[in-house]
């Protein structure tokens, strides 16, 4: 049985090995949980996506104790598993992408906006973006700044080269800010390589050497940000941080969904282009804290539990 009883809600959050997913999966369970009382339980889906017989005849002994009130997932990897846990084990699911499904096989599902649904169902929430971890900052540092460099991807024409002399023409104009350029996964080791061969204008952290925690952490203080445009999860990422935003360009292959959410950014003013910057040296300051992950889990609790998370800050106020 669930933790209702005692008044706790039990999120499964389901990952499938991706760190882009599992950011947004952990990102709406710690919204919920910044809500309302609540334990977090991860489920590692290497091995559940063996057909349909895996999900069946599972092995109980592999998942949490708890049976779930809210199961969680973001992936194609997903789909099959909230389903199935669902049927097996009873609770929500919820979503975080378009589903390759129907709609209505889950409670909710968190479409990110640029979908541009004909009819949006009941059970949908349109999203800004992609939910994240990263909380608004609250020791932001103007003398502090970031590059968030991506990589290779079907939507961008990558080019090393080019995304290092974008980060040099920022550094050298610059000279206050003490600068970190934090790699992803994703990033190629020709980027690494171009690195190493010319002169190193900042500090540079491999996403292989640090933890999940590290880059909140930096957001945390960095007051502005450049971000590849290739990266749509790090660009929301870095606005929800509340820092100002810059786009580093990159040639895209054709106009698509994620094109069309960086012009959004840029035409909105959320983001400034590299090539803008060069003309004004300039980045819009954030206005106002920008917090997808708290806004959708308030609406989540609020569809699914009603008046509960009125109730516990009640509680927590007391």
């Amino acid at each position: 049985m669930s933790n209702l009883a005692e008044n706790r809600l039990s999120i499964w959050c389901l990952l499938d090995g991706k760190a882009g997913h599992q950011n947004q999966v952990q990102g709406c369970a710690d919204a919920i949980q910044r809500l309302t009382c609540a334990e977090i339980h991860s489920v590692e889906l290497s091995g559940w996506n063996q057909g349909l017989r895996s999900l069946i005849r599972c092995d109980r002994r592999r998942l949490p104790d708890l049976a779930p009130d809210l199961i969680i997932g973001a992936g194609h990897a997903s789909h099959f598993p909230l389903c199935m846990f669902r049927w097996r084990f009873g609770g929500r699911s919820i979503v975080l992408m378009k589903p390759s499904l129907p709609l209505s096989l889950f409670d909710f599902c968190l479409i990110p906006d640029v979908h541009r649904l004909r009819r949006v169902p009941d059970n949908t929430i349109l999203t800004t973006g992609v939910l994240n971890r990263v909380l608004p900052g609250r020791h932001k540092d103007a003398r502090r700044g970031m590059f968030l460099v991506g990589g290779p991807s079907g939507h961008y024409r990558w080019d090393s080269k080019l995304v290092y002399q974008q980060i040099c023409d920022v550094v050298q104009r610059t000279s206050d800010v003490c600068w970190t350029v934090a790699t992803s996964r994703r990033t190629p080791d020709d980027f690494f390589n171009f690195w190493r061969t010319n002169a190193s204008v900042a500090r540079l952290v491999s996403a292989a050497d640090v933890g999940p925690d590290w880059l909140p952490a930096q957001l945390d203080a960095a007051a502005t940000v450049w971000v590849t445009e290739d990266s749509v999860s790090m660009t929301y990422e870095a606005l929800t941080s509340g820092a100002s935003v810059g786009i580093l360009e990159l040639v895209r292959w054709q106009k698509n969904r994620v094109t069309d959410c960086i012009d959004s950014l840029v035409d909105s003013e959320r983001a400034v282009r590299w090539t803008q910057w060069c003309e004004t040296r300039q980045l819009k300051k954030a206005e106002a804290p920008f917090s997808e992950a708290d806004r959708c889990a308030a609406l989540l609790l609020d569809r699914l539990f009603p008046n509960r998370a009125s109730q516990d800050i009640g509680q927590k106020a007391a």
